[in-house]
């Protein structure tokens, strides 16, 4: 035989409780989208005019503002992102397949120690597209404690 749930006493205690639950809900979106904001400016410190500081970290490559690597969606541009890359196993290892080639991640990172100093400056020149990159994932904010 189940054991009968016992009837919950009334209390306005519950109510208020389910207020500050709802509203500390709603400032961490709020606190979740400022902190994606400041990381996307960029790693390093910030601080208010009250004094208030905060630091961002792990934002530095991929920084909003910073440069993206992508290849037009030529065959023009593919025949000589080839033609640099000098041989088809450094071109698999430089580009991620899709319906075209995107650059591979930390691409000019990779293409110095792959091609000649030259080749590497010209793929890379090919394939930049300035100012789209993008904050990483990884990044946080660190809050100082008042």
């Amino acid at each position: 035989m189940a054991k009968k749930k016992a009837e919950p006493i009334l209390s306005p205690l519950v109510t208020r409780g389910f207020e500050l639950r709802l509203k500390i809900a709603g400032l961490l979106i709020e606190l979740k989208a400022l902190e994606k904001q400041l990381v996307e400016q960029g790693a390093g410190p910030y601080a208010d005019e009250a004094g208030n500081e905060c630091t961002v970290v792990g934002a530095t490559l991929g920084s909003a503002g910073t440069d993206k690597y992508a290849l037009a969606g030529t065959e023009e541009a593919e025949l000589k992102a080839r033609e640099l890359a000098g041989d088809d196993d450094n071109f698999k290892k430089l580009f991620d397949r899709h319906v075209s080639y995107t650059p591979c991640d930390g691409f000019h990172l990779v293409v110095p120690k792959l091609l000649t100093p030259a080749k590497a400056r010209d793929l890379v020149a090919l394939c930049l597209v300035p100012g789209k990159g993008s904050a990483p994932k990884d990044g946080y904010v660190k809050w100082k404690d008042a």
